[in-house]
């Protein structure tokens, strides 16, 4: 294996590591303003629960 292959197997596994870590802060929409993530239930809806500020899961 030359180290051109080595380079590039450790930049995959920098990548998966990344991804299987999930990087919170870096989720954005398309105008740069961070998402908000929402907990939903199996039919696709957010979760409700009065205990949460906004009455359901973020």
């Amino acid at each position: 294996m030359n180290n051109k292959q080595r380079v590039k197997k450790i930049r995959d596994y920098a990548e998966l590591a990344q991804v299987s870590y999930f990087y919170f802060d870096l989720l954005k929409d398309s105008n740069g303003i961070p998402r908000k993530i929402y907990e939903l239930d199996s039919n696709g809806n957010k979760i409700k629960d009065e205990k949460y500020p906004r009455g359901y899961k973020e």
